[in-house]
């Protein structure tokens, strides 16, 4: 009733669109930064596979069926912690976020 008594209907829902568009933005982003992070997550591994056994030929080597199951078996037990690398750096992100809004939030001027 205050609001629309004093006419400020108009004033307050141009700036509640205006943090919706922001806050909407701010959410695309987010989200096609969290895709590019799944990719790079999944493509790291097969990458540095990929990678490690072209510079061992390269050097002259000869690879032994044992050396390449090894190998094999330590890249995929990297595999998984390194696709947490990405989900804990976002998370690490937002947690940043979320303390520096609760400490804006504590050291406001009490009315």
């Amino acid at each position: 009733k205050i609001l629309k008594l004093n006419s400020w209907v108009d004033y307050f829902l141009d700036k509640v669109s205006r943090l919706r568009v922001k806050e909407l933005n701010a959410i695309n982003k987010r989200w096609l930064f969290r895709a590019f992070q799944i990719a790079i997550s999944f493509l790291m591994s097969p990458t540095f596979m990929i990678s490690t056994f072209t510079i061992f030929f390269l050097t002259g080597h000869t690879m032994v069926l044992s050396t390449a199951f090894a190998a094999r078996h330590v890249f995929y037990t990297i595999d998984e912690p390194m696709h947490w690398i990405p989900q804990f750096i976002a998370t690490f992100t937002e947690f940043i976020v979320s303390m520096k809004r609760i400490q804006k939030f504590l050291f406001c001027y009490e009315i």
